[in-house]
This record gives C-alpha cells, structure tokens and sequence, in this order.
C-alpha cells in the first residue's frame, strides 16, 4: 500500500464510477418506499448537485494543499488530531466494505441460489479484495479500466435487448406526488454515495486535475444512473416496486440475438464490481489504520482489517432483514456529511485562523 504510487484522474474516474454504479445493481426500491421511477430520476439530479456542493470545503482544502489528503492536513494542525480522523475515516471504510461483501452475499443467497451458504462466497469475495488492497490502487485502476469497457457493453446489450418492452406509457411526472419524494429520492442516493469520502483519502495518489475528475465523474455517474432508471421505468414500469432488484430483473426479461437471457452477463459484471468496490473500501480502511500504527506494525494493518472484514461480513450476511431497504450501512446521511463535509470545513477554517495569528503575531 505506497501511498506514492499514482494514477490519472482517467484512471480515478473510473474507479469512483464502478464503485458507485455496484449500488444501482443491487438496489432494492424499498429503501426508497417505492418512489415513482420519474421521481427517483430527478431525485438523482438534485443528489448530484447536492453532492458537489458538499465537496465545496475538500476543495478549499485541496487548493491549499494540492497534494495533502484530509489526514495530512489535519496531522499538520495536530497530530492527535490526525489520529482520531483517521480512526473515523477508517472505520466508515472498514463498515462500507463490510456492508458492501454482505450486499453482495445476500444478492447471491437470494436471488440467484436461494438458501445456499454464505461462508464460501464471502470467503473468496473478502480473499479477492484482500489482494486488491495489498496490490494498492494502481493496479485496481488497470483492472477498473477494462472492467469499465465491460459494464458499458453490458449496458448497451441489455438496453437494445429491452427495446421491445419499453412502454412510454409508463412515464409519469416526476412530481406527481409533490416535491418532498423527490427530496426523499435524493437524500437516498446522497446516502449511498460514500465514494465521496474515498477522494479526500485519494488525493496524494492522484496525478492530473483532480478538480475536473470529480466532475466528470459526477457528470457520467449521473449519466449512467438516469439511463439505468429510465430503462427500468419504461420496461417495468410499477412492477418494478415490487421486485426486490429491479435492475437484476431488467437482466432475466432482456433477450439479445443469441442470448436467451442475459443475467449471466449481468452476473459475471456484478461479481466484479464487488470484488472492486470492497477491495477499494479495504484498501482505504488499512491505509488510515496504518497512519496511527508505529513503523514496525503498519504491515498488520491489511491483515486486521481483512479479518474484521470478513467476520463482520459473515454476521450482517445472517440479519438479512436489516439489509432490505437500508440505504447504507449507517442507515443515514449524518456521517457522511460529517466526513465529506464537517471535517474538511473545520480543518479549512482552523488553517485560516492559525494563519491569521501567526500574521498577526508577526506584526
């Protein structure tokens, strides 16, 4: 895990997205309380901009410190301090990619081998990100690159597959039932976009414009989602309420040339995307642990959390009912304002008011 490692905002982009586009394979519109499809979409929208606007004070930070992430920054103010962030940021990783291997156990356990065990699953999925997180990020970004050309060619397959039941009569007005859904709508996807907190961790791996590789990121996670909602509107329509993923369905009614069903496809890209995402997560998780342990014990780091990974995923595997409809592991958007957000603020401010003293002190 060598932190001087780099990768292009290309390279990020892609990462971030793949991250981000696992949770619409496994949404469940329960978590939502089976908002109209229209509805979600614009939801989507407001999310995507609520989203940058939290990333405001990372970017104060970050034109300060074009190089630092936020424990550098907070290490240089106060050590301590350093400390207890990094044990914040590592365990909102460390939960996220526990959270993220139990999704993807409970999808396998129910929708494509019912009452099947979950040990063996978790067990290869958690020995996969392991060696993603001890390989480092660059070698998560190549894979992310082909892994990228995969989910986009899936993607066209089954939307030009789905071409005959699309039904335009399914559409309704996004604010049919008033403004509070959609309000609804974009705190979910708010929820559910930690990547958020990955890039303020990322940034000394970064090379190029980082600045513009969030945005397109944004740009073309905003993008993929309304794409993926209104095929799912337009080809399920209500009945995609009542699925437990409707994304998984689009996959097991679209039908291409040779193909009879196209949920294989669908399959082999999810398992990737977990695999990323949670190794992406782990990685993120050891590396704030490794910024509080002495020189001689940062190698067990990767090891700790490997093993909290997957006993924690082994145990929210099992309570498959606080998994329907949660919106994310901490069922809420609080810590993700505080990270994303609160931190960065408060780091920014203590920086320009500790400038102002010595300033005023030199005087």
């Amino acid at each position: 895990m060598n932190r001087t490692v780099y990768v292009d905002t290309r390279q990020l982009l892609m990462v971030l997205f793949l991250s981000r586009i696992f949770t619409a394979l496994t949404f469940t519109p329960q978590g939502d309380e089976r908002i109209a499809g229209s509805t979600v979409m614009l939801g989507q929208l407001l999310s995507c901009l609520l989203q940058l606007l939290l990333l405001v004070p990372a970017w104060l930070l970050y034109r300060d410190h074009p190089r630092a992430s936020v424990l550098d920054c907070a290490n240089t103010l106060n050590r301590p301090l350093g400390g207890i962030l990094a044990v914040l940021y590592g365990a909102f990783f460390l939960v996220n990619a526990v959270y993220t291997a139990a999704s993807f156990d409970f999808f396998l356990t129910t929708a494509i081998y019912p009452n099947s065990s979950s040990w063996l699953p978790l067990i290869l999925l958690v020995g996969v990100a392991w060696y993603g997180a001890h390989v480092g990020i660059e070698p998560l970004s190549r894979v992310a690159g082909f892994l990228f050309v995969g989910v986009l060619l899936s993607g066209v397959f089954i939307a030009l597959a789905l071409i005959p039941r699309y039904d335009l009569s399914n559409w309704v007005s996004p604010l049919y039932d008033g403004v509070e859904p959609v309000w609804r709508a974009a705190w979910g996807s708010l929820t559910r976009s930690t990547e958020l907190a990955a890039v303020l961790l990322l940034v000394p791996m970064v090379k190029g414009n980082l600045r513009s590789g969030v945005l397109w990121w944004q740009g073309i996670t905003l993008v993929a989602f309304e794409a993926i909602g209104l095929g799912t509107l337009l080809a399920l329509g209500e009945y995609a309420g009542t699925r437990l993923f409707p994304v998984y369905t689009l996959s097991t009614i679209a039908e291409f040339s040779i193909f009879q069903r196209m949920d294989a496809l669908h399959m082999a890209v999810w398992v990737f995307l977990a695999a990323l995402k949670t190794g992406l997560y782990l990685f993120l998780a050891a590396f704030c642990l490794r910024d509080i342990l002495p020189q001689g014990q940062k190698k067990f780091a990767l090891p700790f959390c490997a093993v909290l990974l997957l006993v924690g995923s082994i145990w929210l595997a099992r309570q498959g009912g606080l998994l329907v409809g949660l919106t994310s592991p901490f069922g809420g958007v609080v810590p993700l304002l505080l990270l994303v957000a609160v931190c960065p603020l408060l780091l920014w401010l203590w920086e320009r008011m500790r400038g102002r003293r010595e300033v005023h002190h030199g005087a």
